[in-house]
Protein backbone atom coordinates (compact mmCIF):
# COMPACT_ATOMS: atom_id res chain seq x y z
CA UNK A 1 0.00 0.00 0.00
CA UNK A 2 2.87 2.38 0.87
CA UNK A 3 4.51 1.83 -2.57
CA UNK A 4 1.20 2.51 -4.32
CA UNK A 5 0.67 5.65 -2.23
CA UNK A 6 4.18 6.94 -3.03
CA UNK A 7 3.54 6.31 -6.73
CA UNK A 8 0.37 8.39 -6.58
CA UNK A 9 2.22 11.22 -4.83
CA UNK A 10 4.95 11.19 -7.50
CA UNK A 11 2.49 11.37 -10.41
CA UNK A 12 0.45 14.11 -8.74
CA UNK A 13 3.59 16.21 -8.15
CA UNK A 14 4.58 15.86 -11.84
CA UNK A 15 1.03 16.79 -12.85
CA UNK A 16 1.11 19.91 -10.65
CA UNK A 17 4.49 21.04 -12.02
CA UNK A 18 3.32 20.72 -15.63
CA UNK A 19 0.11 22.62 -14.96
CA UNK A 20 1.92 25.38 -13.05
CA UNK A 21 4.14 26.00 -16.11
CA UNK A 22 1.17 26.24 -18.45
CA UNK A 23 0.45 29.69 -19.87
CA UNK A 24 -3.25 28.94 -19.55
CA UNK A 25 -3.01 29.46 -15.81
CA UNK A 26 -1.56 32.98 -16.08
CA UNK A 27 -3.65 35.68 -14.45
CA UNK A 28 -5.11 37.28 -17.59
CA UNK A 29 -8.11 39.62 -17.13
CA UNK A 30 -10.40 36.70 -17.95
CA UNK A 31 -8.72 34.48 -15.36
CA UNK A 32 -8.84 37.26 -12.78
CA UNK A 33 -12.61 37.53 -13.30
CA UNK A 34 -12.94 33.77 -12.88
CA UNK A 35 -10.75 33.90 -9.78
CA UNK A 36 -13.01 36.56 -8.26
CA UNK A 37 -16.01 34.33 -8.89
CA UNK A 38 -14.49 30.97 -7.91
CA UNK A 39 -12.35 31.71 -4.83
CA UNK A 40 -15.31 32.60 -2.57
CA UNK A 41 -17.11 29.46 -3.78
CA UNK A 42 -14.08 27.32 -2.92
CA UNK A 43 -13.88 28.92 0.53
CA UNK A 44 -17.61 28.36 1.03
CA UNK A 45 -17.35 24.68 0.10
CA UNK A 46 -14.25 24.31 2.27
CA UNK A 47 -16.06 25.74 5.29
CA UNK A 48 -18.98 23.35 4.75
CA UNK A 49 -16.58 20.41 4.47
CA UNK A 50 -14.57 21.42 7.54
CA UNK A 51 -17.77 21.86 9.56
CA UNK A 52 -18.82 18.37 8.44
CA UNK A 53 -15.45 16.95 9.50
CA UNK A 54 -15.59 18.63 12.92
CA UNK A 55 -19.15 17.53 13.59
CA UNK A 56 -18.29 13.98 12.52
CA UNK A 57 -15.44 14.05 15.03
CA UNK A 58 -17.92 15.27 17.66
CA UNK A 59 -20.21 12.37 16.79
CA UNK A 60 -17.33 9.90 17.16
CA UNK A 61 -16.96 11.03 20.78
CA UNK A 62 -20.47 9.67 21.40
CA UNK A 63 -19.81 6.24 19.87
CA UNK A 64 -20.05 4.54 16.47
CA UNK A 65 -23.84 4.03 16.80
CA UNK A 66 -24.25 7.82 17.02
CA UNK A 67 -21.96 8.30 14.00
CA UNK A 68 -24.09 5.84 12.04
CA UNK A 69 -27.35 7.46 13.18
CA UNK A 70 -26.11 10.93 12.25
CA UNK A 71 -25.02 9.65 8.83
CA UNK A 72 -28.35 8.00 8.03
CA UNK A 73 -30.30 11.12 9.02
CA UNK A 74 -27.84 13.16 6.95
CA UNK A 75 -28.82 11.12 3.88
CA UNK A 76 -32.40 12.44 4.13
CA UNK A 77 -31.08 15.96 4.71
CA UNK A 78 -29.03 15.62 1.54
CA UNK A 79 -32.05 14.31 -0.36
CA UNK A 80 -34.11 17.41 0.46
CA UNK A 81 -31.20 19.87 0.47
CA UNK A 82 -29.71 18.73 -2.83
CA UNK A 83 -33.12 18.84 -4.51
CA UNK A 84 -33.60 22.43 -3.33
CA UNK A 85 -30.06 23.46 -4.35
CA UNK A 86 -30.51 21.83 -7.75
CA UNK A 87 -33.92 23.45 -8.20
CA UNK A 88 -32.43 26.87 -7.40
CA UNK A 89 -30.14 26.35 -10.41
CA UNK A 90 -33.15 27.20 -12.57
CA UNK A 91 -33.39 30.56 -10.84
CA UNK A 92 -29.66 31.19 -11.16
CA UNK A 93 -29.68 30.53 -14.91
CA UNK A 94 -32.76 32.64 -15.61
CA UNK A 95 -31.53 35.57 -13.47
CA UNK A 96 -28.09 35.33 -15.14
CA UNK A 97 -29.69 35.63 -18.56
CA UNK A 98 -31.70 38.70 -17.56
CA UNK A 99 -28.61 40.35 -16.06
CA UNK A 100 -26.59 39.63 -19.21
CA UNK A 101 -29.25 41.61 -21.14
CA UNK A 102 -29.42 44.40 -18.48
CA UNK A 103 -33.04 43.54 -17.67
CA UNK A 104 -32.78 44.40 -13.98
CA UNK A 105 -36.49 44.57 -13.17
CA UNK A 106 -37.08 41.12 -14.65
CA UNK A 107 -34.11 39.78 -12.67
CA UNK A 108 -35.55 41.16 -9.40
CA UNK A 109 -38.99 39.72 -10.10
CA UNK A 110 -37.48 36.33 -10.93
CA UNK A 111 -35.63 36.37 -7.61
CA UNK A 112 -38.87 37.08 -5.73
CA UNK A 113 -40.63 34.30 -7.58
CA UNK A 114 -37.80 31.92 -6.71
CA UNK A 115 -38.23 32.64 -3.00
CA UNK A 116 -41.93 31.75 -3.19
CA UNK A 117 -41.33 28.53 -5.13
CA UNK A 118 -38.47 27.39 -2.88
CA UNK A 119 -40.40 28.07 0.33
CA UNK A 120 -43.47 26.17 -0.91
CA UNK A 121 -41.41 23.22 -2.16
CA UNK A 122 -39.44 22.92 1.06
CA UNK A 123 -42.56 22.92 3.23
CA UNK A 124 -44.18 20.19 1.13
CA UNK A 125 -41.07 18.00 1.05
CA UNK A 126 -40.09 18.34 4.71
CA UNK A 127 -43.67 17.79 5.93
CA UNK A 128 -43.85 14.58 3.91
CA UNK A 129 -40.57 13.28 5.31
CA UNK A 130 -41.56 14.14 8.89
CA UNK A 131 -44.90 12.35 8.61
CA UNK A 132 -43.32 9.26 7.05
CA UNK A 133 -39.95 9.33 8.82
CA UNK A 134 -40.19 5.91 10.52
CA UNK A 135 -41.48 3.99 7.45
CA UNK A 136 -38.89 5.73 5.26
CA UNK A 137 -36.06 4.85 7.61
CA UNK A 138 -37.18 1.21 7.74
CA UNK A 139 -37.58 1.10 3.95
CA UNK A 140 -34.09 2.35 3.18
CA UNK A 141 -32.16 1.03 6.20
CA UNK A 142 -34.37 -1.71 7.62
CA UNK A 143 -31.60 -3.93 9.00
CA UNK A 144 -29.97 -1.32 11.28
CA UNK A 145 -29.96 -1.65 15.07
CA UNK A 146 -32.53 0.02 17.34
CA UNK A 147 -29.87 2.36 18.81
CA UNK A 148 -28.85 3.62 15.37
CA UNK A 149 -32.53 4.02 14.42
CA UNK A 150 -33.22 6.07 17.55
CA UNK A 151 -30.32 8.47 16.89
CA UNK A 152 -31.23 8.80 13.20
CA UNK A 153 -34.87 9.68 13.98
CA UNK A 154 -33.87 12.34 16.53
CA UNK A 155 -31.54 14.18 14.18
CA UNK A 156 -33.87 13.71 11.21
CA UNK A 157 -36.50 15.85 12.95
CA UNK A 158 -33.99 18.66 13.47
CA UNK A 159 -32.87 18.50 9.83
CA UNK A 160 -36.41 18.63 8.46
CA UNK A 161 -37.53 21.47 10.74
CA UNK A 162 -34.63 23.60 9.55
CA UNK A 163 -34.78 22.72 5.82
CA UNK A 164 -37.26 25.54 4.90
CA UNK A 165 -34.73 27.98 6.37
CA UNK A 166 -32.08 26.59 4.03
CA UNK A 167 -34.50 26.92 1.10
CA UNK A 168 -34.69 30.67 1.82
CA UNK A 169 -30.90 30.89 1.85
CA UNK A 170 -30.58 28.92 -1.41
CA UNK A 171 -33.02 31.28 -3.14
CA UNK A 172 -31.05 34.33 -2.04
CA UNK A 173 -27.69 32.72 -2.82
CA UNK A 174 -28.92 31.92 -6.36
CA UNK A 175 -29.53 35.63 -6.98
CA UNK A 176 -26.15 36.70 -5.58
CA UNK A 177 -24.29 34.09 -7.64
CA UNK A 178 -26.19 34.99 -10.79
CA UNK A 179 -24.93 38.56 -10.31
CA UNK A 180 -21.38 37.27 -9.90
CA UNK A 181 -21.32 38.12 -6.19
CA UNK A 182 -20.21 34.86 -4.59
CA UNK A 183 -18.71 36.67 -1.61
CA UNK A 184 -21.99 37.22 0.24
CA UNK A 185 -23.10 33.54 0.22
CA UNK A 186 -19.55 32.62 1.26
CA UNK A 187 -19.56 35.03 4.21
CA UNK A 188 -22.98 33.83 5.38
CA UNK A 189 -21.93 30.18 5.07
CA UNK A 190 -18.75 30.82 7.08
CA UNK A 191 -20.68 32.51 9.89
CA UNK A 192 -23.49 29.93 9.97
CA UNK A 193 -21.15 26.93 9.97
CA UNK A 194 -18.89 28.51 12.60
CA UNK A 195 -21.92 28.99 14.85
CA UNK A 196 -23.14 25.46 14.14
CA UNK A 197 -19.77 23.88 14.89
CA UNK A 198 -19.01 25.98 17.96
CA UNK A 199 -22.53 25.58 19.32
CA UNK A 200 -22.44 21.85 18.73
CA UNK A 201 -19.10 21.52 20.51
CA UNK A 202 -20.32 23.50 23.53
CA UNK A 203 -23.63 21.65 23.82
CA UNK A 204 -22.20 18.18 23.18
CA UNK A 205 -18.92 18.36 25.09
CA UNK A 206 -19.71 21.08 27.63
CA UNK A 207 -23.34 20.37 28.53
CA UNK A 208 -23.57 16.69 27.53
CA UNK A 209 -26.63 17.29 25.32
CA UNK A 210 -25.49 14.42 23.08
CA UNK A 211 -27.18 14.33 19.66
CA UNK A 212 -29.71 17.00 20.70
CA UNK A 213 -26.82 19.45 21.04
CA UNK A 214 -26.06 19.09 17.32
CA UNK A 215 -29.74 19.55 16.45
CA UNK A 216 -30.28 22.68 18.56
CA UNK A 217 -27.11 24.26 17.21
CA UNK A 218 -28.18 23.40 13.65
CA UNK A 219 -31.57 25.16 13.93
CA UNK A 220 -30.07 28.25 15.59
CA UNK A 221 -27.43 28.69 12.88
CA UNK A 222 -29.93 28.18 10.06
CA UNK A 223 -32.37 30.75 11.49
CA UNK A 224 -29.60 33.36 11.41
CA UNK A 225 -28.50 32.24 7.93
CA UNK A 226 -31.98 32.68 6.44
CA UNK A 227 -32.56 36.01 8.17
CA UNK A 228 -29.28 37.58 7.07
CA UNK A 229 -29.72 36.30 3.50
CA UNK A 230 -33.01 38.19 3.13
CA UNK A 231 -31.59 41.26 4.87
CA UNK A 232 -28.49 41.50 2.66
CA UNK A 233 -30.50 41.07 -0.52
CA UNK A 234 -32.78 43.90 0.58
CA UNK A 235 -30.03 46.51 1.03
CA UNK A 236 -29.41 49.37 -1.41
CA UNK A 237 -26.26 48.13 -3.18
CA UNK A 238 -27.41 44.55 -3.87
CA UNK A 239 -27.28 43.82 -7.65
CA UNK A 240 -30.60 41.93 -7.51
CA UNK A 241 -32.20 43.89 -4.71
CA UNK A 242 -35.47 42.71 -3.17
CA UNK A 243 -37.85 45.65 -3.50
CA UNK A 244 -40.76 44.59 -1.33
CA UNK A 245 -43.02 47.49 -2.39
CA UNK A 246 -42.42 46.85 -6.10
CA UNK A 247 -45.43 45.17 -7.66
CA UNK A 248 -44.78 41.70 -8.94
CA UNK A 249 -46.61 40.34 -11.95
CA UNK A 250 -46.46 36.60 -12.39
CA UNK A 251 -44.86 35.91 -15.75
CA UNK A 252 -45.80 32.40 -16.83
CA UNK A 253 -42.92 32.38 -19.32
CA UNK A 254 -40.39 33.10 -16.57
CA UNK A 255 -42.03 30.53 -14.30
CA UNK A 256 -41.81 28.02 -17.11
CA UNK A 257 -38.11 28.78 -17.63
CA UNK A 258 -37.35 28.27 -13.93
CA UNK A 259 -39.36 25.06 -13.77
CA UNK A 260 -37.97 23.86 -17.10
CA UNK A 261 -34.45 23.88 -15.67
CA UNK A 262 -35.22 23.44 -11.97
CA UNK A 263 -37.49 20.38 -12.15
CA UNK A 264 -35.18 18.17 -14.29
CA UNK A 265 -32.13 19.32 -12.31
CA UNK A 266 -33.92 18.73 -9.00
CA UNK A 267 -35.12 15.29 -10.10
CA UNK A 268 -31.60 14.45 -11.28
CA UNK A 269 -30.24 15.37 -7.87
CA UNK A 270 -32.99 13.38 -6.14
CA UNK A 271 -32.34 10.27 -8.24
CA UNK A 272 -28.67 10.61 -7.41
CA UNK A 273 -29.33 10.87 -3.68
CA UNK A 274 -31.93 8.06 -3.69
CA UNK A 275 -29.37 5.86 -5.39
CA UNK A 276 -26.88 6.73 -2.66
CA UNK A 277 -29.44 5.81 -0.01
CA UNK A 278 -30.12 2.45 -1.64
CA UNK A 279 -26.40 1.71 -1.71
CA UNK A 280 -26.08 2.70 1.95
CA UNK A 281 -28.75 0.08 2.69
CA UNK A 282 -26.49 -2.49 0.99
CA UNK A 283 -23.58 -1.39 3.17
CA UNK A 284 -25.78 -1.64 6.29
CA UNK A 285 -25.93 -5.41 5.72
CA UNK A 286 -22.22 -5.64 6.56
CA UNK A 287 -22.39 -3.98 9.97
CA UNK A 288 -21.02 -0.94 11.73
CA UNK A 289 -17.41 -1.33 10.45
CA UNK A 290 -18.45 -0.91 6.81
CA UNK A 291 -21.03 1.78 7.65
CA UNK A 292 -18.49 3.84 9.60
CA UNK A 293 -15.73 3.42 6.99
CA UNK A 294 -18.12 4.52 4.24
CA UNK A 295 -19.37 7.53 6.24
CA UNK A 296 -15.87 8.79 7.03
CA UNK A 297 -14.53 8.12 3.53
CA UNK A 298 -17.42 10.11 2.10
CA UNK A 299 -16.70 12.92 4.54
CA UNK A 300 -13.01 13.04 3.58
CA UNK A 301 -12.97 11.97 -0.08
CA UNK A 302 -16.21 13.46 -1.40
CA UNK A 303 -16.15 16.21 1.21
CA UNK A 304 -12.67 17.66 1.42
CA UNK A 305 -11.18 16.32 -1.83
CA UNK A 306 -14.08 17.56 -3.96
CA UNK A 307 -14.27 21.05 -2.45
CA UNK A 308 -12.89 22.70 -5.63
CA UNK A 309 -15.13 20.62 -7.88
CA UNK A 310 -18.29 21.48 -5.97
CA UNK A 311 -17.33 25.15 -6.23
CA UNK A 312 -16.72 24.80 -9.99
CA UNK A 313 -20.15 23.20 -10.45
CA UNK A 314 -21.74 26.34 -8.98
CA UNK A 315 -19.41 28.70 -10.85
CA UNK A 316 -20.07 27.01 -14.17
CA UNK A 317 -23.82 27.61 -13.81
CA UNK A 318 -23.22 31.36 -13.52
CA UNK A 319 -20.55 31.52 -16.24
CA UNK A 320 -22.43 29.37 -18.76
CA UNK A 321 -25.71 31.11 -17.93
CA UNK A 322 -24.17 34.52 -18.69
CA UNK A 323 -22.60 33.22 -21.93
CA UNK A 324 -25.91 31.69 -22.99
CA UNK A 325 -27.64 35.01 -22.26
CA UNK A 326 -25.11 36.73 -24.53
CA UNK A 327 -25.67 33.99 -27.20
CA UNK A 328 -21.95 33.23 -27.37
CA UNK A 329 -21.27 29.46 -27.82
CA UNK A 330 -17.52 29.99 -28.40
CA UNK A 331 -17.12 31.69 -25.03
CA UNK A 332 -19.24 29.01 -23.37
CA UNK A 333 -17.02 26.26 -24.76
CA UNK A 334 -13.81 28.05 -23.78
CA UNK A 335 -14.93 28.68 -20.20
CA UNK A 336 -16.12 25.08 -19.82
CA UNK A 337 -12.77 23.62 -20.85
CA UNK A 338 -10.88 26.09 -18.66
CA UNK A 339 -12.90 25.35 -15.51
CA UNK A 340 -12.57 21.60 -16.04
CA UNK A 341 -8.75 21.96 -16.23
CA UNK A 342 -8.76 24.14 -13.10
CA UNK A 343 -10.82 21.49 -11.32
CA UNK A 344 -8.36 18.74 -12.25
CA UNK A 345 -5.45 20.81 -10.95
CA UNK A 346 -7.11 21.57 -7.63
CA UNK A 347 -8.32 17.99 -7.15
CA UNK A 348 -4.74 16.82 -7.63
CA UNK A 349 -3.72 19.12 -4.79
CA UNK A 350 -6.52 18.07 -2.40
CA UNK A 351 -5.91 14.37 -3.01
CA UNK A 352 -2.20 14.79 -2.43
CA UNK A 353 -2.98 16.42 0.92
CA UNK A 354 -5.39 13.61 1.88
CA UNK A 355 -3.06 10.75 0.97
CA UNK A 356 -0.13 12.42 2.74
CA UNK A 357 -2.25 12.93 5.88
CA UNK A 358 -3.86 9.49 5.95
CA UNK A 359 -2.20 8.20 9.17
CA UNK A 360 -3.11 11.41 11.00
CA UNK A 361 -6.73 11.27 9.78
CA UNK A 362 -7.08 7.68 11.02
CA UNK A 363 -5.72 8.65 14.45
CA UNK A 364 -8.09 11.64 14.74
CA UNK A 365 -11.14 9.49 14.02
CA UNK A 366 -9.95 6.75 16.44
CA UNK A 367 -10.79 4.00 13.98
CA UNK A 368 -10.50 0.29 14.68
CA UNK A 369 -8.00 -1.68 12.55
CA UNK A 370 -10.68 -3.15 10.24
CA UNK A 371 -12.43 0.19 9.78
CA UNK A 372 -9.11 1.96 9.12
CA UNK A 373 -8.15 -0.64 6.48
CA UNK A 374 -11.40 -0.26 4.50
CA UNK A 375 -11.32 3.52 4.92
CA UNK A 376 -7.76 3.72 3.52
CA UNK A 377 -8.57 1.53 0.53
CA UNK A 378 -11.53 3.75 -0.36
CA UNK A 379 -9.43 6.92 -0.34
CA UNK A 380 -6.66 5.38 -2.43
CA UNK A 381 -9.14 3.84 -4.86
CA UNK A 382 -10.90 7.14 -5.55
CA UNK A 383 -7.86 9.47 -5.79
CA UNK A 384 -7.08 9.35 -9.52
CA UNK A 385 -10.72 9.16 -10.68
CA UNK A 386 -11.46 12.27 -8.62
CA UNK A 387 -8.72 14.12 -10.53
CA UNK A 388 -9.43 13.03 -14.11
CA UNK A 389 -12.99 11.66 -14.31
CA UNK A 390 -15.07 13.56 -11.72
CA UNK A 391 -14.61 17.02 -13.32
CA UNK A 392 -15.99 15.82 -16.66
CA UNK A 393 -18.73 13.85 -14.92
CA UNK A 394 -20.03 16.71 -12.76
CA UNK A 395 -18.68 20.11 -13.92
CA UNK A 396 -19.47 19.58 -17.61
CA UNK A 397 -23.20 18.85 -17.06
CA UNK A 398 -23.53 22.27 -15.36
CA UNK A 399 -22.82 23.81 -18.76
CA UNK A 400 -25.32 21.51 -20.44
CA UNK A 401 -28.02 22.50 -17.93
CA UNK A 402 -27.32 26.20 -18.42
CA UNK A 403 -27.70 25.89 -22.21
CA UNK A 404 -31.02 24.03 -22.05
CA UNK A 405 -29.89 20.39 -21.94
CA UNK A 406 -31.25 19.61 -18.46
CA UNK A 407 -33.50 16.80 -19.71
CA UNK A 408 -30.53 15.03 -21.24
CA UNK A 409 -28.47 15.32 -18.05
CA UNK A 410 -31.48 13.97 -16.10
CA UNK A 411 -31.78 10.93 -18.37
CA UNK A 412 -28.06 10.12 -18.31
CA UNK A 413 -27.78 10.56 -14.54
CA UNK A 414 -30.83 8.38 -13.81
CA UNK A 415 -29.73 5.66 -16.26
CA UNK A 416 -26.17 5.61 -14.97
CA UNK A 417 -27.39 5.54 -11.36
CA UNK A 418 -29.68 2.56 -12.00
CA UNK A 419 -27.14 0.55 -13.99
CA UNK A 420 -23.90 1.31 -12.15
CA UNK A 421 -24.69 2.27 -8.57
CA UNK A 422 -27.89 0.38 -7.78
CA UNK A 423 -27.56 -2.77 -9.94
CA UNK A 424 -23.77 -2.84 -10.13
CA UNK A 425 -23.41 -1.86 -6.49
CA UNK A 426 -25.69 -4.70 -5.38
CA UNK A 427 -23.76 -7.21 -7.46
CA UNK A 428 -20.33 -6.09 -6.23
CA UNK A 429 -21.18 -5.40 -2.58
CA UNK A 430 -23.79 -8.05 -1.73
CA UNK A 431 -23.37 -10.88 -4.24
CA UNK A 432 -19.57 -10.63 -4.51
CA UNK A 433 -19.27 -9.81 -0.80
CA UNK A 434 -17.10 -6.70 -1.20
CA UNK A 435 -19.32 -4.62 1.09
CA UNK A 436 -18.56 -0.90 1.09
CA UNK A 437 -15.65 -1.33 -1.32
CA UNK A 438 -18.04 -2.79 -3.90
CA UNK A 439 -20.20 0.33 -3.63
CA UNK A 440 -17.19 2.55 -4.23
CA UNK A 441 -16.14 0.58 -7.31
CA UNK A 442 -19.70 0.93 -8.65
CA UNK A 443 -19.54 4.66 -7.92
CA UNK A 444 -16.40 5.03 -10.03
CA UNK A 445 -18.11 3.15 -12.89
CA UNK A 446 -20.99 5.64 -12.61
CA UNK A 447 -18.57 8.56 -12.91
CA UNK A 448 -16.99 7.02 -16.01
CA UNK A 449 -20.30 6.39 -17.80
CA UNK A 450 -21.54 9.92 -17.01
CA UNK A 451 -18.28 11.44 -18.25
CA UNK A 452 -18.47 9.57 -21.56
CA UNK A 453 -22.12 10.49 -22.21
CA UNK A 454 -21.73 14.16 -21.30
CA UNK A 455 -18.52 14.51 -23.33
CA UNK A 456 -20.21 13.11 -26.43
CA UNK A 457 -23.19 15.43 -26.05
CA UNK A 458 -21.01 18.49 -25.50
CA UNK A 459 -18.73 17.64 -28.44
CA UNK A 460 -21.67 17.15 -30.81
CA UNK A 461 -22.54 20.81 -30.27
CA UNK A 462 -26.32 20.64 -30.72
CA UNK A 463 -26.64 22.97 -27.72
CA UNK A 464 -25.09 25.81 -29.75
CA UNK A 465 -28.24 26.14 -31.84
CA UNK A 466 -30.31 26.48 -28.66
CA UNK A 467 -28.48 29.48 -27.22
CA UNK A 468 -28.12 31.33 -30.55
CA UNK A 469 -31.87 31.40 -31.22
Amino acid sequence: MCTFKNGIRKHIRIFLIKLSKSRRLSLSPENKALQKLIVPLVIEQAVIAIAGLVNTVLATQMGESVVSGVALAWEFNLLIGNFLIAFSVGGTVVISRFLARDQMKEARQTSKLLYVIMAALSLILTSSVLLLRQPLLRFFFGSISSEITKNALILLIYYMLSSPLMAIHYAGAAAFRAAGNTGVPMLLTVIANALFTAGGAVLVLGFNYSIHGLGISLIFSRVLLAGFTIFLQSVQDCPVRLLWKERHHLELKVLGQILGIGIPTGLESSFFQLGRMFTVSYIALFGVVHITANILANTVATGFALIPGNAMVLAMITVAGRSAGEKDPVQTKRYTKKLIVFTMLLHALTNLIILSSLPWIISVYRLSANTAHIFSLMLILSALPEIFIWPVSFVLPSTLRAVGESRYTLFVSAFSMLICRIAGGYMLSVICGLGALGIWIAMLCDWMLRAICFSIRFTQGKWKATITK
